[in-house]
């Protein structure tokens, strides 16, 4: 008999809520500075990038801003980012 000792040291595994405010103060930070508001993604968005195997927050909340970056392109065009 195989024996598999999990340690949760940072407590992820236990209880998320750490990571998911992570990712939301990130998004929300981002989309303030696009000029968007204030939009982090809600806990059903973050379950929902999660049962689509999207569990990384640095991947969830690079799709997040490029959406939100995206849309404001889409209502200004004429919009360029700053060169330095």
């Amino acid at each position: 008999m195989r024996h598999l000792f999990l340690f949760d040291v940072d407590g992820v595994l236990v209880d998320p809520r750490g990571y998911m405010r992570a990712l939301q103060d990130t998004v929300a930070h981002f989309s303030t500075k696009l000029g968007v508001g204030f939009w982090p993604p809600t806990d059903q968005e973050v379950h929902d990038f999660e049962a689509s195997s999207l569990s990384s927050e640095w991947d969830s909340a690079a799709l997040c801003i490029g959406a939100l970056l995206l849309a404001r392109w889409q209502a200004e065009p004429a919009l360029r980012l700053p060169t330095g």
